[in-house]
């Protein structure tokens, strides 16, 4: 009964069985013995097959009519089928391209960052800080990219407090 239905589950995803043991972790002779000597994977393997197939252990095991009873429900939009029957590496593929599409619908939610990427992001900020002080020269944000600038100069401090006259005096005038 398993190696009956595990074949067909192959067909119907357009794969033989050696291409699917060998993309879960194991070798081809594993498939030749199930089909010569009728052999049954370990429960591990068994899980790894139905997330692959798309299918329930009990329907591998010959306990279920149905692949599974997702695939019954005629009710389920046709993307999400398809979606269902994809292998696990191709259901994460499907993920990171709904993820960057959602991302390109709603920029205003960035991805969450992991804490590691936190920790590496803060390590990195403390580190160009460090070296900037080193040098001499302040960090100055920019639309949340730091950039290291070296202090004012004497001259463009005067060019700019100069500026800041003008516009003060328009703007007294601008007010009378």
């Amino acid at each position: 009964m398993f190696w009956e239905r595990f074949y067909d589950l192959c067909i119907k995803k357009n794969t033989k069985p050696n291409p699917v043991v060998k993309a879960i972790g194991l070798s081809s002779p594993v498939a030749t013995k199930w089909k010569k000597d009728g052999a049954l994977p370990n429960g591990e393997t068994l899980i790894k097959l139905a997330d692959y197939l798309g299918c329930s252990v009990d329907y591998l095991l010959g306990r279920a009519d149905q692949p599974t009873a997702i695939f019954a429900d005629a009710s389920l939009p046709e993307g999400i089928k398809k979606y269902l029957q994809l292998s696990p590496t191709g259901q994460k593929a499907a993920d990171n391209m709904l993820d960057s599409l959602l991302l390109m619908e709603n920029p205003q939610q960035p991805p969450a960052l992991t804490e590691a990427e936190k920790e590496k992001i803060a390590l990195a900020a403390l580190k160009k800080q460090q070296e900037a002080k080193k040098q001499g020269v302040r960090l100055v944000a920019y639309g949340g990219d730091n950039r290291i600038m070296p202090p004012p100069t004497p001259e463009q401090i005067a060019a700019a407090e100069k500026l800041y006259e003008q516009l003060r005096s328009q703007n007294k005038n601008t007010d009378k």
